[in-house]
């Protein structure tokens, strides 16, 4: 992130021009104009109607069971591996869908579609806005329609909708909202209907016993207790939200607009730490769903599947916390053995069983377990059960093999994947013997002339474009490079380590002039970077509160969950701007303020800023025990700060920053990049020598090989993404979360980055000509204003927010939209744009 990595201007570092300024700001307005009109040619409305996909049946008839329903954690487990456990497929593969959309969550969706496809299999896609619903508008509905019926598009078996489950809590953020709930409904089945009229809505709030639910938690709804939130909640006109009101009917959106009721059952009794949960009570299903044989008009089942006509969806699981007390199977048989026979006892509109086989850790940090199939015997009496009560499983329809095969993008097998292994090793071999022995190839390599290296700003130009690209959170081709394709490497990672390289070159010869010098310098820019790191998030609480704009993608962050969300469960959606409204009070709340200038504040997109912060505010003493020679105890010392935060995961600083970058662990990455740069002409030196060439072969050998390693992701960006098969998923991805994980740094990460960057610079010192040539008229400008791009990258996640995109259609529209966001940041700085304010 540092601008500069020389002191001075070399004739090989004048790539830039200085273009009229008045560029950028032509290119803005043409992004304004043309990806409207793009966007318009995406209408839902205007798509031929999807075929192929069955309608659900209104009413099961009495003598047919319920279909059973699963969703796998699919981090860890697929639906392939849940049938091999069951001995036969489910009838239905559950899956959510998160919005905002992103392309992950679109890509985990088309998955889902293709695995219940080639197991005969229906679909069941929980819809859950964690950004509320104040922004839910027709082109999200839109939206959200565009991706399901495209993911289910070729699939025989039925889809089902289910927006919002227990959308009549306080704990998930669309909760406690009936009118904008409602809406939101009937725009989402609309635009539906308007394409596939197959795909069936589902209307699924939790059981109201406990409504309105208190929780201790910070929820969305906080403030709705005296009914003025939303009059609609206050059902019995008393001025007072309580268990007096309705908990279903405000929420309901119309006989019109719902094919099949739903009903969340989570047995999930609240127990102290360290007390076990208990074995549930006879009839507590039938109690929650209300008497079955019509005496009830009170209750849910009667109300809306008896009297409305409409089939039932039992959305249900037992969640278990090990301690004294009742074991693991007699809470989970207890309360299953309810739920399976519910059909047999009367409650014959029960169509579907929908249980999740996750398991999570909650708020308190206890561990909870809701899967029936991960021990044998819990899975044969789970199954044994099923048949006993005519509880229904898969095929639906006749599986299709070839599902997989499709286009969720190309999954090679084992033998052209190790054909692909041949060939990339045989490539950087191939390649390295040409460097030292073929004579022409010196003429493709690095002039080593000028003070300024071309090849840091040209690599840091690539990690800004790959912040840029995963940032904005569209499905493109830009995806097939940024996810981890040139190794189990983000733009982060390469981000630190280069502004630490470049810290390093350009500090040494500063530090013969003292240690003031140093720290002086070293503190102004991290002050700097400071008041950036406040202005920033003020800058956007302020557009926040500009009624016509939508600033949810950079105020709101979203976990990506699976199951029904407990009121124990940790938040899977975050306002990382909460409590700031305190400013605007009058007094001010004076907890406000300590928040702020700890960097508590701010865009999720812009966090490491802190991070960056108080790496700079340190680097002068680092910088000065490089200069004294105290190098070893240094790098020992980082080490062993390293080592703590992997043993302990301890966070130290109060800025947001620390939550998705921990300073112990990433110091280590910026400490080994100043050493690096600062060490840079020895390094070259050894690297030169017959030592340093077999150490810098084995560098490249191994990045080729993290980059195969990364290849064997079972994840697919889009329908162009190539993956390798010799690693099976059930072991890529505990490897990957052990080993490679990003926000603590796992020692594998970090090792890739490291040899990435080693062979990424003989690469580039080799074919410096041909890369520069296809590739430096765009990353070096950038790369030499990375900090200028990072800032203004948010501004843009904006712009292209309410430019009302549907930024989760057409993988070619989108990626003409990211062309057109990066040639802008390119022009932006080439005209340097506001470079007299925004630092670069």
């Amino acid at each position: 992130m540092a601008s500069r990595s020389s002191t001075g201007p070399t004739p090989t570092a004048t790539v830039e021009q200085d273009w009229p300024r008045g560029w950028a700001l032509v290119l803005v307005v043409l992004l304004l104009v043309t990806v409207p009109v793009l966007a318009a040619s995406a209408d839902p409305t205007t798509r031929r109607p999807a075929s192929g996909a069955a309608t659900t049946s209104s009413t099961n008839s009495p003598d047919d069971g319920p279909f059973l329903a699963v969703e796998v954690d699919r981090a860890a487990d697929s639906p392939e591996a849940l049938t091999d456990r069951l001995g036969r497929p489910p009838a239905y593969v559950a899956v959510p869908l998160d919005l905002p959309l992103t392309g992950t969550s679109t890509v985990e969706l088309r998955t889902a579609a293709l695995e219940a496809d080639e197991l005969g299999a229906g679909l069941v896609v929980a819809v859950r806005p964690h950004a509320g619903l104040e922004d839910y508008d027709q082109q999200v509905a839109d939206g959200v329609a565009l991706s399901v019926t495209e993911a289910t598009a070729d699939l025989q078996a039925p889809a089902l909708v289910v927006l919002g489950p227990q959308m009549n809590t306080p704990w998930v953020a669309w909760g406690l909202r009936p009118t904008a709930y409602t809406d939101a409904f009937r725009m989402t089945a609309e635009a539906l209907r308007a394409i596939d009229g197959d795909v069936a809505m589902v209307w699924s709030p939790q059981a109201g016993e406990g409504y309105p639910f208190p929780t201790d938690a910070p929820t969305p709804a906080d403030g709705a207790g005296d009914a003025g939130t939303d009059p609609a909640l206050d059902t019995n006109q008393d001025g007072v939200l309580d268990d007096r009101d309705d908990a279903y009917s405000p929420y309901y959106p119309g006989d019109e607009w719902v094919d099949m009721v739903g009903l969340t059952m989570l047995y999930d009794p609240q127990t102290e730490q360290g007390v076990a949960t208990p074995v549930p009570e006879p009839d507590t299903a039938r109690s929650l769903l209300g008497r079955a044989e019509g005496v009830d008009p009170d209750g849910f089942y009667q109300r809306y599947a008896v009297d409305r006509d409409l089939p039932l969806l039992v959305d249900t699981g037992a969640a278990y916390r090990p301690g004294e007390g009742p074991g693991e199977t007699e809470v989970k048989a207890g309360w299953w053995d309810q739920v399976l026979r519910l059909h047999a006892e009367g409650y014959d509109r029960t169509e579907i069983v929908l249980m999740h086989e996750i398991s999570y850790t909650d708020a308190e940090g206890r561990a909870v377990d809701l899967r029936v199939t991960d021990r044998p015997d819990l899975a044969r009496w789970f199954m044994q059960t099923v048949e006993e009560h005519g509880v229904r499983t898969g095929p639906l329809v006749a599986p299709n093999p070839a599902a997989g095969e499709r286009t969720t993008g190309t999954t090679l097998d084992r033998q052209s994947s190790w054909i692909v292994v041949g060939v990339v090793l045989g490539l950087v071999l191939l390649l390295w013997a040409a460097a030292l022995w073929v004579r022409p190839m010196r003429a493709l390599a690095y002039p080593a002339t000028g003070r300024r290296d071309l090849r840091v700003d040209l690599l840091r130009g690539l990690a800004i474009l790959f912040v840029v690209v995963d940032h904005l959170g569209m499905t493109s081709l830009f995806h097939l490079a940024s996810q981890e394709a040139i190794g189990i490497v983000s733009g982060a990672e390469l981000f630190v380590v280069l502004a630490g390289v470049i810290l390093g070159i350009v500090s040494r010869p500063r530090m013969s002039v003292g240690m003031f010098e140093a720290v002086d310098r070293g503190w102004s820019r991290a002050w700097r970077l400071y008041l950036w790191a406040l202005f920033v998030p003020l800058t956007v609480f302020a557009l926040s509160h500009v009624p016509w704009l939508n600033t949810t993608p950079v105020t709101t962050y979203s976990v990506p969950t699976a199951g029904p969300v407990a009121p124990t469960s940790p938040p899977s959606s975050y306002d990382l701007f909460a409590g700031l409204e305190g400013l605007l009070q009058y007094p001010a709340d004076p907890s406000v303020v300590p928040r702020l200038l700890g960097l508590q504040f701010g865009p999720w997109q812009f966090n490491i800023l802190g991070l960056y912060v108080i790496l700079l505010f340190l680097s002068p003493f680092v910088l000065h025990a490089f200069h004294r020679g105290w190098t070893a105890q240094v790098l020992l010392v980082s080490g062993a700060l390293y080592a703590l935060g992997q043993l302990t995961g301890l966070q130290v600083l109060p800025f947001q920053s620390d939550d998705a970058f921990p300073v112990l662990a990433w110091q280590l990455l910026f400490v080994l990049g100043m050493a690096a740069g600062f060490f840079r002409p020895e390094l070259l030196r050894f690297l030169r020598s017959g030592t340093g060439r077999g150490l810098l072969l084995l560098s490249c050998l191994a990045a080729a090989g993290f980059m195969l390693l990364s290849w064997n992701n079972p994840f697919l960006s889009n329908a162009y993404d190539v993956r390798l098969s010799l690693v099976d998923p059930e072991v890529f991805n505990p490897l990957y979360n052990q080993w490679f994980d990003r926000t603590q740094l796992r020692p594998g990460r970090l090792l890739n980055v490291v040899v990435l960057v080693v062979a990424a610079f003989a690469l580039l010192t080799v074919l410096w000509k041909p890369i520069h040539a296809l590739l430096g008229w765009l990353l070096v400008p950038l790369g030499r204003a990375t900090l200028y791009v990072f800032i203004m990258h948010v501004f843009v996640i904006i712009l292209v927010t309410n430019l009302r995109i549907v930024p989760y259609g057409d993988v070619w529209l989108n990626t003409l939209v990211y062309g057109l966001v990066i040639l802008t940041l390119l022009l932006m700085v080439r005209s340097k744009f506001l470079f007299r304010f925004v630092p670069r």
